[in-house]
């Protein structure tokens, strides 16, 4: 994202590359889409919500680096309902 910030704004400039983040959707590495939320530059992306326990405990199937423990995903919580409302009062730097 960041790579691609860049080559947005044409230059390697902060201001610039802040700017042309802004609204930047991009694909997130465990699936599905993620965003920068323009008003306060928040990364927004789905929310997997899992347990760590016993391999056959609790939906957990595979083991970890060779180890009897490992992971269960239970919900996924699409990136748009993770967004909770901002109060952020960002200060922009002059152009």
């Amino acid at each position: 994202m960041l790579a691609a910030a860049i080559n947005k704004a044409g230059a390697v400039d902060a201001n610039k590359i802040g700017l042309a983040l802004e609204g930047m959707k991009f694909e997130v590495f465990n699936g599905g889409e993620g965003e920068m939320r323009k008003d306060d530059h928040q990364s927004l992306q789905n929310l997997y919500v899992a347990t760590f326990n016993k391999i056959g405990a609790g939906g957990v199937k595979y083991g970890l680096e060779g180890s009897n423990f490992g992971f269960a995903g239970h919900k996924l919580i699409a990136a748009k309902d993770t967004a909770l409302p901002t109060t952020c009062k960002m200060q922009r730097p002059a152009k």
